[in-house]
């Protein structure tokens, strides 16, 4: 596994997003086939944890479901990754941010991790 791959999966569950989707993005330059777009998919949902930690609901909502889209394309193209784990946390993650349009979305992201 390259090393951005796993520092970038060490920095996201330290809910270090914007580092994670700057790792991830060095990677997914270098990758071809269906992991390119595994780790798109990624980077999307990294950026879109980041908007959540800053307060920007929507936009995060968003990348999250594009990122999620992407992922569940070729869940097992990255090796190192528990993609069909990720699917259902992020699917959990959005359904929650519907449910409770009030909560700060920084809370639900606590238990969030590749």
């Amino acid at each position: 596994m390259p090393d951005g791959i796993a520092t970038g999966q060490s920095a996201f569950n330290q809910q270090a997003f914007f580092a994670a989707h700057e790792l991830w993005e060095a990677e997914w330059h270098r990758a071809q086939g269906p992991a390119r777009e595994t780790l798109q998919g990624l980077i999307q949902i990294a950026a879109g944890c980041h908007h959540l930690q800053q307060g920007r609901r929507s936009p995060g909502q968003s990348l999250l479901a594009k990122g999620l889209a992407k992922v569940a394309k070729a869940p097992q193209a990255v090796p190192s990754l528990d993609g069909a784990g990720l699917l259902t946390q992020v699917s959990e993650l959005l359904a929650a941010l519907v449910r409770n349009p009030d909560a700060p979305a920084v809370l639900l992201l606590a238990s969030l991790r590749v």
